[in-house]
């Protein structure tokens, strides 16, 4: 049974949809407000500005992400079957949640100074973290000979980004699907020992 959002929550997932739908910068307090059903002062109470709810929205997504890899990672399966499930599971994770994608678009990577420094200090520990798990994955999986002795952290980048592409894909050429399965052998194929 799904739990009941929270305010915040709710709040936090009605900006995160404006924000997909139309940038940073065209978002307003009172559009996300009234999204969520609440006046704009009640916002206040949760958040200072609205750049603060978009640093809280990016770091959820990438706080979920992390709290799920190191569930994956302490599963007794294969290095193999871990990035799949990993992959597989964030592809149905961002497909199910199509506006987080889009969060990351240029208009919002190209935002202000003060904002990205805010953003950065806050964020970069996630993705550090979340890299660095997946980079144990891999030499989980050289040290048990099941991958070869690959360049771990151009492996972890690689599967960084192939996980974004089915995501990608869609956004791109709408009509275009990529299958998973075939996206997440193909790279593990380049890993495992011949």
């Amino acid at each position: 049974m799904r739990r009941k959002l929270n305010l915040k929550e709710k709040i936090m997932q009605n900006a995160a949809r404006l924000f997909a739908k139309k940038g940073f910068f065209k978002t307003t307090v009172d559009e996300i407000a009234a999204l969520s059903g609440i006046s704009k002062g009640a916002v206040y109470l949760y958040f200072k500005d609205k750049e603060s709810i978009y640093i809280e929205v990016i770091d959820s997504f990438f706080t979920q992400g992390l709290k799920h890899l190191k569930e994956v990672k302490k599963l007794n399966i294969s290095s193999s079957e871990k990035l799949e499930k990993i992959f597989t599971e964030w592809n149905i994770f961002l497909e199910k949640s199509k506006f987080c994608l889009p969060i990351a678009s240029i208009e919002n990577i190209n935002l202000s100074q003060k904002i990205f420094k805010k953003m950065k200090e806050r964020i970069m520990s996630r993705i550090m973290e979340i890299f660095k798990e997946i980079e144990d994955i891999i030499d989980e999986g050289i040290k048990n000979k099941e991958f070869e002795n690959v360049n771990k952290k151009f492996a972890t980048f690689l599967f960084m980004e192939i996980v974004r592409m089915p995501a990608i894909v869609s956004m791109v050429f709408k009509k275009e699907k990529l299958e998973n399965k075939e996206i997440i052998e193909t790279f593990l194929n380049g890993l495992r020992r011949r």
